[in-house]
């Protein structure tokens, strides 16, 4: 793995014949298996952050998941490609932060099926003195739907 260095939390999904990780920095390798050879790939267009990365594949692409924000993988071209709107634009302003805004759903389960992406989605609450919580009791829930392009 020279000049490739991930940390963990990571996700690797299987892309094109090759294994796909990218990290909680936004550090992005690919695997290839015909080779053993592991390559440095450009950064996924998020910004780290305390989350845990998903992914899963939806038909020649790989969907990613990461703090409240989506990005498609191409692994014919190796580009990230931002996906604004849905489920990554709903935010909160909680008001111990002085009005800086969080993404609502910050947490998802992805899962596939015929083309669709769908997630299973956790949202931040708003603790009584008006800080964030991460995964608390009555976090709201919401399911979602994405078809990736192509």
């Amino acid at each position: 793995m020279a000049g490739v260095r991930l940390v963990w939390p990571a996700e690797a999904v299987r892309v094109d014949g090759r294994l796909v990780v990218y990290d909680y920095n936004t550090d992005t390798a690919a695997f290839d298996p015909t080779t053993g050879r592991w390559d440095r790939l450009p950064d996924a267009p998020f910004e780290p952050s305390e989350c845990y990365p998903d992914a899963v594949v939806s038909g020649q692409v790989l969907v990613a998941w990461y703090c409240g924000e989506l990005a498609i993988f191409d692994p014919h071209t190796d580009a990230w490609t931002s996906v604004p709107g849905g489920i990554s634009q709903a935010q909160i302003a909680p008001p111990a932060y002085g009005g800086a805004l969080y993404q609502l759903w910050r947490f998802a389960s992805l899962d596939e099926g015929d083309g669709v992406v769908y997630f299973d989605a956790e949202g931040l609450t708003v603790e009584e003195k008006g800080g964030v919580c991460y995964g608390c009791a009555g976090a709201p829930r919401s399911l979602w739907a994405y078809r990736p392009p192509g």
